[in-house]
Protein backbone atom coordinates (compact mmCIF):
# COMPACT_ATOMS: atom_id res chain seq x y z
CA UNK A 1 0.00 0.00 0.00
CA UNK A 2 1.22 3.49 -0.76
CA UNK A 3 0.27 6.99 0.25
CA UNK A 4 -2.28 8.52 -2.07
CA UNK A 5 -1.04 11.44 -4.08
CA UNK A 6 -3.60 13.94 -5.32
CA UNK A 7 -1.62 14.09 -8.57
CA UNK A 8 -1.82 10.32 -9.20
CA UNK A 9 -4.82 9.34 -11.34
CA UNK A 10 -7.68 7.51 -9.64
CA UNK A 11 -9.23 4.34 -11.01
CA UNK A 12 -11.41 5.61 -13.86
CA UNK A 13 -14.73 4.30 -12.60
CA UNK A 14 -14.19 5.97 -9.21
CA UNK A 15 -13.15 9.33 -10.63
CA UNK A 16 -16.16 9.50 -12.97
CA UNK A 17 -18.76 8.82 -10.28
CA UNK A 18 -20.70 12.10 -9.83
CA UNK A 19 -21.24 11.28 -6.14
CA UNK A 20 -17.46 11.53 -5.71
CA UNK A 21 -17.11 15.16 -6.73
CA UNK A 22 -17.65 16.58 -3.24
CA UNK A 23 -14.61 14.55 -2.20
CA UNK A 24 -12.53 15.28 -5.28
CA UNK A 25 -13.12 19.03 -5.66
CA UNK A 26 -10.09 20.92 -4.37
CA UNK A 27 -8.47 17.66 -3.25
CA UNK A 28 -5.41 18.25 -1.05
CA UNK A 29 -6.09 21.98 -0.80
CA UNK A 30 -7.55 21.38 2.66
CA UNK A 31 -5.42 20.60 5.68
CA UNK A 32 -7.43 17.54 6.75
CA UNK A 33 -7.63 15.63 3.47
CA UNK A 34 -6.37 12.06 3.93
CA UNK A 35 -5.94 9.17 1.56
CA UNK A 36 -4.22 5.90 0.79
CA UNK A 37 -3.84 3.99 -2.44
CA UNK A 38 -3.18 0.44 -3.62
CA UNK A 39 -0.51 0.27 -6.29
CA UNK A 40 0.03 -2.96 -8.20
CA UNK A 41 2.34 -3.29 -11.19
CA UNK A 42 2.89 0.46 -11.21
CA UNK A 43 -0.84 1.21 -11.54
CA UNK A 44 -3.23 2.52 -8.94
CA UNK A 45 -5.80 -0.25 -8.43
CA UNK A 46 -7.73 1.29 -5.56
CA UNK A 47 -7.92 4.32 -3.29
CA UNK A 48 -9.60 5.35 -0.06
CA UNK A 49 -9.79 8.96 0.97
CA UNK A 50 -11.55 11.01 3.62
CA UNK A 51 -12.34 14.63 4.30
CA UNK A 52 -14.87 16.89 5.93
CA UNK A 53 -17.61 17.40 3.36
CA UNK A 54 -20.79 19.44 3.20
CA UNK A 55 -23.41 18.67 4.11
CA UNK A 56 -22.07 16.58 6.97
CA UNK A 57 -24.10 13.44 7.60
CA UNK A 58 -22.89 12.91 11.19
CA UNK A 59 -21.47 15.00 14.00
CA UNK A 60 -19.55 14.04 17.14
CA UNK A 61 -21.04 14.91 20.56
CA UNK A 62 -18.69 17.93 20.60
CA UNK A 63 -20.42 19.21 17.46
CA UNK A 64 -17.40 18.59 15.21
CA UNK A 65 -18.48 17.08 11.91
CA UNK A 66 -17.43 13.51 11.24
CA UNK A 67 -15.19 13.21 8.17
CA UNK A 68 -16.59 10.94 5.46
CA UNK A 69 -14.67 8.48 3.38
CA UNK A 70 -14.99 7.20 -0.14
CA UNK A 71 -13.38 4.05 -1.47
CA UNK A 72 -12.91 2.68 -4.98
CA UNK A 73 -11.22 -0.48 -6.23
CA UNK A 74 -10.94 -1.23 -9.93
CA UNK A 75 -13.58 -3.78 -10.89
CA UNK A 76 -11.11 -6.45 -11.99
CA UNK A 77 -9.21 -6.16 -8.68
CA UNK A 78 -12.18 -6.59 -6.33
CA UNK A 79 -12.53 -9.62 -4.09
CA UNK A 80 -8.82 -9.69 -3.18
CA UNK A 81 -8.97 -7.96 0.21
CA UNK A 82 -7.74 -4.64 -1.15
CA UNK A 83 -10.69 -2.63 0.17
CA UNK A 84 -10.17 -3.95 3.71
CA UNK A 85 -6.48 -3.03 3.59
CA UNK A 86 -7.26 0.41 2.20
CA UNK A 87 -9.69 1.00 5.07
CA UNK A 88 -7.10 -0.13 7.62
CA UNK A 89 -4.53 2.21 6.08
CA UNK A 90 -6.93 5.14 6.18
CA UNK A 91 -7.87 4.37 9.80
CA UNK A 92 -4.19 4.46 10.76
CA UNK A 93 -3.68 7.82 9.03
CA UNK A 94 -6.84 9.23 10.65
CA UNK A 95 -5.67 8.16 14.12
CA UNK A 96 -2.37 9.99 13.57
CA UNK A 97 -4.40 13.12 12.74
CA UNK A 98 -6.40 12.74 15.95
CA UNK A 99 -9.71 11.88 14.34
CA UNK A 100 -12.19 10.05 16.58
CA UNK A 101 -14.63 8.75 13.96
CA UNK A 102 -15.07 8.38 10.21
CA UNK A 103 -18.32 7.87 8.32
CA UNK A 104 -19.42 6.62 4.94
CA UNK A 105 -22.54 5.96 2.94
CA UNK A 106 -23.27 2.83 0.98
CA UNK A 107 -26.17 1.90 -1.25
CA UNK A 108 -28.62 -0.42 0.47
CA UNK A 109 -28.34 -2.54 -2.71
CA UNK A 110 -24.56 -2.99 -2.38
CA UNK A 111 -24.64 -6.04 -0.11
CA UNK A 112 -20.97 -6.94 -0.55
CA UNK A 113 -19.73 -3.49 0.48
CA UNK A 114 -22.17 -3.19 3.41
CA UNK A 115 -21.08 -6.63 4.64
CA UNK A 116 -17.42 -5.61 4.44
CA UNK A 117 -18.07 -2.40 6.38
CA UNK A 118 -19.97 -4.29 9.10
CA UNK A 119 -17.20 -6.92 9.29
CA UNK A 120 -14.58 -4.18 9.71
CA UNK A 121 -16.60 -2.63 12.54
CA UNK A 122 -18.77 0.09 11.02
CA UNK A 123 -22.16 0.61 12.68
CA UNK A 124 -25.33 1.83 10.97
CA UNK A 125 -26.88 5.14 11.95
CA UNK A 126 -29.67 5.83 9.51
CA UNK A 127 -30.88 5.33 6.01
CA UNK A 128 -31.07 8.31 3.69
CA UNK A 129 -32.09 8.27 0.01
CA UNK A 130 -31.52 4.49 -0.31
CA UNK A 131 -28.13 4.95 1.38
CA UNK A 132 -27.00 3.47 4.66
CA UNK A 133 -25.06 5.96 6.79
CA UNK A 134 -22.38 4.16 8.80
CA UNK A 135 -19.55 5.18 11.13
CA UNK A 136 -16.38 3.66 12.52
CA UNK A 137 -14.95 4.68 15.88
CA UNK A 138 -11.19 5.01 15.66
Amino acid sequence: MASFSPHHPLPEEGARDPRATRWLDDWADRANDLGVGWDEDGKLRGACWAREVQPARLAEPSGRQVPELLIAVSADWRGRGIARQLLEGLFAAARVEGWATVALTVSEKNDAAARLYRDVGFVEHEQSEELLVMSYAL
